[in-house]
């Protein structure tokens, strides 16, 4: 019954002070908000275990190459099934890689990433359709043309059909029929919306030195991940002793399943909840401030029924409901925002991120728990600080004051200044964070490219087998199609390359002839392109000639290196008619070196440039490639005529655009989102902060009207008033940001990985950041101050 009283006694106090509780409530619920918005995607990235069973046995073999220390994710195809014969820790080992297909069932032709498997994929995952049946054994001998969809396939394409299994789609390659689909959880690759079995009794199966299988196998019960790191390293050794021309340097090194997809999302995450986690320690620190003020005003309240035999256990627990009303009701609150920010967040994570499962991000049980224990011990933590001093009220001295001007003790002064100085210095580490972000991405998108993105549309188009099955018809294919879409109105100029910047990578091992050590494997970035391949992309010629039409089939083929190819395997000399010997496919490619180029940004931005070899693509056509057109106008308006001219040459076409600007933006987009997502919680940190200082120097005036009053009374000047007011808010601002910076210097370590040509230590960032802190602390601790110079001593000495 006595709970109960001081509950209703507790929900009127706060109705009776609507300011201080809306400021309370809502300052809670953005510091609870962020947090559980953003546990809810550590716990679904990190946190969440695979939907597969017995999941902490699957792992994922990379190579190694011992030489650069580079690790891939990929595999040859002969090696892995070398590995698969001669392993004896793993119960099943499987491969994939990607193969996209056109799917041409309805109005218009749909380029579906997809992926090829192996026999035992679905087996080693322990995974089944949800519908229809896996692969049968005898379809992976040849490749039948079977196919099993993806949930979001199945329902985005053909509305969920209960009957698909067994039906017939007609795709590039032929017709295909559909025996399974898999469950909604199922996503291995992210990519993947459907998967083919690959023909394991191909030619295909005997590469050795190019490397695009991904692999997952599954270990035996008994066997640990680095006992079986050891035999797969043995047996690398063996075939890199056999295979010395492509497995020399290889090695392998082993890591979960959860691991690699986790990639470098991890470290990010766990930076942003370390962040969002500083801003609910400066949302404490805000209103364990506006608590004690309250607290410390209510002391005459407290007096009085301690006077009429309240015990200190009645008023301490009076406040701690208090608080606890308040927190509650600030947690709920946090909860509605945390469902639109997990929302919104997802939304902004770029597609390029891969956060594995981020789209599984949700307010669940967990999350709800995190978030009710996260109040709970901000209530009781509050509850207690500001309930220790106020349940102790001395009554003499409570009684004689009127109640309007309780004075705070000197002891509580300093607890509450200690609070602004750590709101203060938590404040300064994220806007150095935030701040060294933002300058790092401005010098990413100020890097120089090596080509001019302007009016520069990008269409990646496939030759499918069997059709484009011989060199000849592929590249008759595209150049057909370029001369096609070069009498499109609106476009400038067309070239075509297998690999355009910021879109895709292909490495080939090399040697130069003559030269190169028979043991050592060299590697370089190579692309098939058109001879005005340079021209439409405007990048530079630095020796040398470049492709004509005439680098055809039937002439000596020839290739144009990068400049960092040049500078890096033939320093001091001419590379112009030297010989280079390329690992094509298993088959040695013989070329001539006849030109140079200034090097491009093939891969990312932030990536250093490689050694790049360019190869006619009427001389060595890849299976795809991609139109590049350099347009009059707006290039996004060409996408659909485009389309419509490569359907024209082939119906089984298929090809989605993208403009050059797009790609820029979208190889800028990890650290867009990361540095919009730290900046706006040290947005939020720097409101909380500016809010909790003025705050404190406020109370602070108000506390001292009296002594003001006499100043003035006696000749102060308002300048003099101002310096006495100001003066305490700068010793706390300097002290906060003195320990702030400190722990900046040593906490922004952590974000090294994200910065691009940004020291962690930028003096720069740091300079600005406390600059940016001190104006506006000041800007801030000047209004209460400024209002301290218009006491009226006469009014200050009466009310007292």
């Amino acid at each position: 019954m006595n709970l109960l009283k001081d509950l209703r006694y507790s929900i009127r106090s706060l109705l009776k002070h609507p300011g201080f509780t809306a400021l309370v409530v809502i300052t809670l619920a953005l510091g609870i908000g962020a947090n559980t918005a953003i546990f809810s995607l550590v716990q679904a990235v990190l946190l969440r275990s695979l939907p597969f069973p017995e999941s902490d046995k699957l792992v994922v073999i990379k190579n190694q190459n011992g030489k650069t220390g580079e690790t891939i994710p990929s595999v040859s195809p002969a090696d892995f099934f070398d590995w698969r014969r001669q392993s004896q820790s793993f119960t099943t080992l499987a491969a994939y890689s990607g193969g996209p297909i056109t799917l041409l069932e309805g109005e218009e032709s749909e380029l579906i990433p997809a992926a090829r498997v192996t026999d035992e994929f679905l087996s080693t995952l322990g995974a089944q359709p949800m519908l229809g049946r896996a692969f049968a054994s005898e379809e992976f001998k040849t490749g039948s043309n079977v196919i099993i969809l993806s949930h979001r396939l199945w329902q985005r394409r053909f509305g969920g059909d209960p009957n698909i299994v067994a039906k017939t789609l007609a795709v590039s390659q032929g017709r295909v029929t559909v025996v399974g689909v898999m469950p909604p959880e199922f996503k291995l690759p992210a990519y993947a919306e459907a998967w083919t079995p690959l023909a394991q009794d191909s030619g295909e199966m005997q590469l050795r030195a190019s490397r695009y299988f991904d692999t997952v196998a599954r270990l035996r019960p008994n066997v640990t991940l680095p006992q079986a790191e050891a035999e797969m390293q043995a047996i690398s050794a063996r075939l890199a002793s056999q295979y010395p021309e492509a497995d020399s340097n290889w090695s392998v090194r082993l890591a979960t399943l959860r691991e690699t997809l986790v990639g470098d999302s991890r470290l990010p995450l766990l930076i942003l909840l370390g962040a969002v986690g500083l801003v609910l320690l400066i949302a404490c620190g805000n209103v364990a401030n506006l608590m004690l003020a309250r607290a410390t005003t209510r002391n005459r309240e407290l007096a009085v029924r301690a006077a009429l035999g309240a015990s200190r256990w009645q008023l301490l627990r009076q406040l701690i409901i208090d608080n606890l009303l308040l927190s509650l009701t600030g947690s709920a609150l946090g909860l509605l925002l945390a469902f639109w920010g997990v929302n919104a967040i997802v939304r902004l994570v770029p597609q390029d991120l891969r956060f594995p499962r981020i789209e599984e991000a949700s307010v669940n049980l967990t999350v709800l728990l995190f978030a009710s224990g996260v109040g709970l011990l901000v209530s009781l933590v509050l509850g207690v600080i500001s309930g220790l001093k106020a349940s102790q009220p001395d009554l003499q001295e409570a009684l004689k004051e009127s109640g309007r001007n309780t004075s705070a003790s000197a002891r509580l002064q300093r607890l509450r200044g200690a609070l602004v100085v750590a709101e203060i210095s938590l404040t300064l580490v994220l806007l150095v964070g935030a701040g060294l972000l933002i300058k790092s991405f401005i010098k990413l998108q100020h890097v120089a490219l090596g080509f001019n993105q302007d009016r520069l549309l990008v269409m990646p188009i496939g030759a499918p087998m069997p059709k484009y099955a011989q060199p000849e018809l592929r590249a008759a294919f595209f150049e057909n199609l370029a001369r096609h879409v070069q009498t499109v109105p609106g476009v400038q100029s067309v070239a075509t390359s297998s690999t355009p910047p910021l879109m895709y990578t292909m490495f080939f091992p090399f040697g130069v002839e003559g030269k190169t050590n028979p043991n050592e494997i060299l590697q370089a970035w190579f692309s098939s392109v058109s001879s005005n391949y340079f021209e439409v992309m405007h990048i530079a010629p630095l020796a040398g000639r470049s492709f004509t039409d005439h680098d055809r089939f039937g002439t000596v083929k020839v290739a144009v290196i990068s400049d960092t190819m040049r500078r890096r395997f033939f320093p001091g000399e001419d590379p112009i008619g030297k010989r280079l010997v390329i690992s094509f496919l298993n088959t040695p490619l013989t070329v001539e070196i006849i030109g140079v180029v200034s090097d491009i940004k093939q891969q990312s931005l932030s990536a250093p440039a490689n050694a790049q070899i360019y190869l006619s693509y009427l001389q060595v056509p890849w299976f795809s490639t991609a139109l590049v057109v350099r347009t009059e106008g707006d290039p996004r308006a060409l996408t659909a005529p485009i389309g419509h001219v490569l359907r024209s040459i082939d119906p089984a076409q298929s090809g989605s655009a993208k403009t050059m600007d797009q790609l820029l933006s979208d190889s800028v987009a990890q650290p867009r989102f990361y540095g919009l997502l730290l900046s706006s919680f040290a947005g939020l940190a720097l409101v909380l902060a500016i809010i909790g200082i003025y705050g404190v120097i406020s109370y602070s005036v108000v506390q001292r009207t009296h002594e003001l009053g006499i100043r003035m009374a006696l000749g102060a000047r308002v300048q003099h008033v101002l310096i006495l007011v100001m003066g305490q808010a700068l010793t706390l601002i300097m002290l906060g940001a003195i320990i702030g910076l400190g722990a900046a210097f040593g906490l922004t370590r952590l974000l090294t990985k994200l910065l691009f040509e940004v020291d962690a230590g930028d003096p720069m960032t740091f300079g600005a950041v406390a600059v940016l802190l001190l104006a506006v602390a000041l800007i801030a601790c000047y209004i209460p101050a400024w209002r301290a110079t218009r006491v009226d001593p006469l009014e200050a000495l009466r009310c007292e």
